[in-house]
């Protein structure tokens, strides 16, 4: 088998290299997102002891939990955005919608057996529990466990969505025009 060669160039790139008129202005954003991803897939290496499939799998399982009381949520705010505090006193009463590693296997794309043998590591760390045989949610005792990791995350991603509101006005525009080609195609 013949081996590729690695290109060489003859001097040091530089960030116009990446440049043209069409990235000029994504890039920066792009960083920015890269910067946020990066440092929330670094801090979910170390809490998770290396096992991302875990951290995945906790996630979905995580997110399912709440979507049904979240939906609810987001539709009330757009109806009367002035009762926030209402709406997140109603969210705190809503019911978490469980799940099973099927559905967690079909909705991240990992292998059901994995998402079984990662769901049986998140119990044995008490971050997950079971509702009859198959039902599975986030134990009310993880938020405690995971609070610095959680707001670790927070402060980064509060940072970045300020960074990408100050960006130039002729940039924010380019990208919000993006934003609406890609909408009606």
């Amino acid at each position: 088998m013949q081996s590729k060669s690695i290109p060489t160039i003859a001097r040091s790139l530089s960030i116009s290299d990446f440049i043209s008129e069409t990235t000029d202005k994504r890039l920066l954003l792009g960083t920015l997102i890269n910067r946020f991803t990066t440092g929330y897939l670094r801090r979910a290496y170390q809490v998770f002891d290396g096992d991302l499939a875990m951290a995945l799998v906790f996630g979905e399982i995580a997110q399912y939990n709440i979507s049904r009381a979240l939906r609810t949520l987001m539709a009330e705010s757009k109806k009367k955005p002035q009762n926030w505090k209402q709406l997140v006193k109603a969210f705190e009463l809503e019911k978490v919608a469980p799940c099973n590693a099927l559905s967690i296997s079909e909705a991240t794309g990992v292998p059901r057996e994995t998402v079984r043998r990662k769901v049986r590591e998140l119990e044995a760390r008490n971050w997950l529990v079971r509702e009859g045989t198959n039902r599975l949610s986030v134990s009310p005792e993880v938020s405690g466990q995971l609070e610095s990791f959680s707001l670790e995350i927070l402060q980064e991603f509060i940072a970045t969505m300020h960074l990408v509101s100050d960006l130039p006005e002729p940039m924010a525009r380019q990208l919000a025009s993006l934003k609406n080609s890609r909408g009606r195609a």
